[in-house]
């Protein structure tokens, strides 16, 4: 840093101009087209400032975009400081209903590790399990019905893989650790995590006896909730509206979990819901237009929560209006990983305006389990409309424009995984209590 001031990450492309942030956080403009590289000092993020990358803006059928280079990101995470543990916590209360969604999104990416999805995110809406992945969502619904389907032998085959991981071979006593392959901590932690969650629906979820305790717990845990726990944009009364949901959310992913677990086309079709992408490499799946003309439209990406959010508005309003009559609803969202540093700066942002869906006068509130960013990974990436609201959209570009991110104080994630639980690993041979 020069004088204290945090280095450029931060500049904007369009389909004209671009306005480039000066180490001072002021924007000036230069016409530029779409396709030029625009860079700042060693690092920066572009993004739709005025104008949206395509000719001309449709409400909820074209998206904006920002763009995070790889020296910028790698610059705004050395920033944030060294490294640290996701670590463990209790799981209580409203928390619970995150820590099923979490469950299912494990079980559908890390099992189907092959199918090529990068991070899957889960909430609940409308009476419906929805559930979306990073930019390709085609083939989401088939690997999530194939892990429930044959979830205990997915378990011991992932079992059984940690233990080789870990110990000699049966065939070859004698062989010495030293000798074989270094283990990839990565993948073993994946896999751990992965017999711990497909554990946990099995017996939380699938178990009707230890279901009705789980959800007993979290109800009874959730009516301690004092004024204030929420947020200062909570009232008593609305607090009162949200604990009253965590009942019917719950058995909306237990429903959901059981239909998966017997295949049942009609009751998934009831209690599941697959939301595309935003940004689908495939056009007529796209909100994007052009997306398959232009280089840098098809490498874009909408991460998986900010698809559900623009998914969540769309059908709450005008012909596609959600059916439910509760005011707030409570939208719990949970993936593998914890929201990146974009997408945790899109939510914060959508909670903190009021006229925004999830802000203070919003029919939504959102709920994360954990306050704690993912990393800023460079790329181009989509922005919810649907989250922030249609009039916020260039303010919140523009304060990514300004270096206002709000992970930049926060420690960055080992392998930004959300934080596990107290109780993983327990009586779960071949796993560890406390992964990173």
């Amino acid at each position: 840093m020069v004088d204290g001031v945090r280095p450029n990450i931060v500049t904007t492309i369009n389909s004209d101009p671009i306005a480039e942030t000066s180490a001072s956080g002021q924007a000036r403009i230069q016409g530029m087209a779409v396709s030029q590289q625009n860079r700042v000092g060693s690092g920066s993020i572009e993004g739709t400032s005025t104008l949206p990358l395509v000719p001309k803006r449709i409400n909820h059928n074209s998206v904006r975009l920002v763009k995070v280079d790889k020296k910028g990101a790698e610059k705004a995470n050395d920033l944030r400081g060294g490294k640290v543990d996701a670590g463990t916590k209790k799981y209580q209360g409203l928390n619970k209903t995150n820590q099923a969604l979490r469950w299912i999104s494990s079980v559908a990416l890390l099992g189907n590790k092959d199918s090529g999805f990068i991070e899957v995110q889960a909430t609940v809406h409308n009476g419906k399990l929805l559930i979306s992945s990073n930019k390709n969502t085609d083939g989401l619904l088939t690997a999530l019905k194939s892990s429930f389907q044959n979830l205990e032998q997915l378990v011991a085959n992932t079992r059984e893989q940690v233990k080789n991981a870990k110990e000699p071979s049966p065939s070859n006593a004698n062989e010495s650790l030293s000798d074989r392959p270094p283990i990839n901590n990565n993948k073993l932690r994946e896999q751990e995590r992965l017999i711990r969650h497909g554990e946990k629906i099995l017996g939380k979820l699938l178990n009707e006896e230890e279901f009705s305790s789980f959800k007993n717990q979290a109800i009874e845990q959730t009516q301690s909730l004092q004024s204030g726990a929420l947020g200062a944009n909570v009232n008593d009364q609305e607090l009162q509206t949200l604990k009253e949901q965590v009942d019917s959310i719950l058995d909306v992913i237990r429903n959901a979990a059981q239909e998966l677990r017997k295949g049942d086309e009609k009751g998934i079709e009831k209690y599941v819901e697959i939301v595309d992408s935003q940004i689908h490499p495939k056009s007529e799946k796209s909100n994007l237009p052009g997306i398959r003309k232009d280089p840098a439209k098809r490498s874009a990406c909408m991460h998986a929560e900010q698809s559900l959010y623009d998914h969540i508005v769309k059908s709450s309003s005008g012909e596609g209006k959600s059916s439910d009559t509760v005011r707030p609803t409570l939208v719990p969202v949970a993936g593998v990983k914890r929201p990146c540093a974009v997408c945790d700066h899109v939510e914060q942002t959508a909670i903190n305006q009021p006229d925004s869906s999830f802000g203070g006068k919003g029919d939504f509130k959102l709920h994360r389990s954990s306050e704690r960013p993912g990393i800023l990974f460079s790329g181009i990436q989509g922005i919810s409309t649907g989250a922030v609201g249609d009039n916020n959209v260039d303010s919140t570009i523009e304060s990514l424009n300004s270096n206002n991110i709000r992970a930049a104080d926060k420690p960055v994630i080992n392998g930004s995984m959300d934080t596990d639980s107290e109780s993983d690993g327990e009586n779960i041979p071949g796993t560890s209590k406390r992964p990173a």
